[in-house]
């Protein structure tokens, strides 16, 4: 549209193409060499809705949950809002790339994909766009008075604030507590190797293959246990995660008729990672189940 105003009509498709052409081959060669092939591994189920407004709360530092996070928002999108306006109202064809980028585009590939497995880090690029529209329409509300001054700059702050605290409870807690789990085992491992069974055979053994060049486990060696291979007396121990930041464990869990007891518990920081559970078998159970194996050790026989 703005080339239309500019020039003469046939310097339109050479300068399009010039604009559209490179990124669009570059989208086909990624398609060919990464896209195709990738597969989905399943994972928490949302709904899209909730995505959404979780992803307005968080680009402006609010909550995971409650009222606050309809309240923040509510006062991102404004914002947004506001920014295409002062963009329209200044002759700026610019709100006409913020529109589709942070609205129609992510919103029309989740339709078309038909994926149900969303989350917020999905929508990052989309919210890269947002801030840049968010931010002229505070920028146009401190150039109306001292109200508006106020309210904008008051905004921003608590942005930065909130998003703080958000960054520093990563910091702290990380993508998943791997490193204090791997060294609380060797305490309660017997035996001189480690067996680990978990609830996701896609998530759980690349975090691990990092983590265990940095954990100390006391001269035992780590096996992680596919579902494929469990034992029929389970494993000695058992990994859970999930996606909620109010997830609370139970103290037990019992798998194929294992009973396990709740070893360590690391909360999830929000926004990357998920809150992890370590189980340990519980003792008397894989001694007395008529499925447990015969050695081990709280099965006798050679263990």
């Amino acid at each position: 549209m703005r080339l239309k105003r500019l020039g003469p009509a046939e310097q339109i498709l050479p300068t399009c193409l010039r604009y559209f052409l490179p990124p669009g081959l570059f989208f086909v060669l990624l398609y060919l060499v990464d896209l195709r092939d990738a597969m989905n591994a399943g994972g928490d189920e949302f709904p899209l809705w909730r995505v959404i407004i979780e992803t307005l709360s968080l680009t402006g530092g609010g909550p995971f949950g409650g009222w606050g996070v309809w309240v923040v928002a509510g006062l991102v999108a404004g914002a947004f809002v506001h920014g295409l306006r002062v963009l329209a109202r200044e002759n700026d064809s610019c709100w006409i790339f913020h529109l589709p980028v942070v609205v129609v585009m992510p919103l029309g590939l989740l339709v078309v994909v038909g994926r149900t497995q969303v989350y917020p880090r999905y929508l990052l690029i989309a919210v890269f766009f947002l801030i840049q529209a968010a931010a002229i329409g505070l920028a146009d509300m401190m150039r109306r008075g001292s109200a508006p001054l106020a309210l904008a700059t008051i905004s921003l702050a608590a942005v930065m604030w909130d998003n703080g605290r958000h960054i520093a409870q990563l910091a702290q807690l990380g993508r998943g507590s791997y490193l204090p789990i791997l060294e609380s085992i060797p305490s309660g491992e017997p035996s001189g190797v480690i067996q680990l069974r978990s609830d996701s055979d896609g998530r759980h053994p690349l975090v691990f293959k990092y983590y265990l060049p940095l954990a100390d486990l006391n001269g035992k060696t780590f096996h992680y246990v596919t579902r494929e291979h469990v034992p029929t007396g389970g494993t000695e121990w058992l990994l859970t995660h999930a996606l909620d930041v109010q997830w609370q464990p139970p103290r037990t869990r019992t798998v194929r008729g294992v009973v396990y007891d709740l070893w360590l518990f690391g909360p999830y920081a929000g926004l990357s990672g998920w809150g992890l559970a370590l189980y340990r078998r519980h003792p008397i159970d894989a001694y007395e189940h008529p499925l447990a194996p015969k050695s081990g050790p709280y099965g006798g026989g050679d263990g």
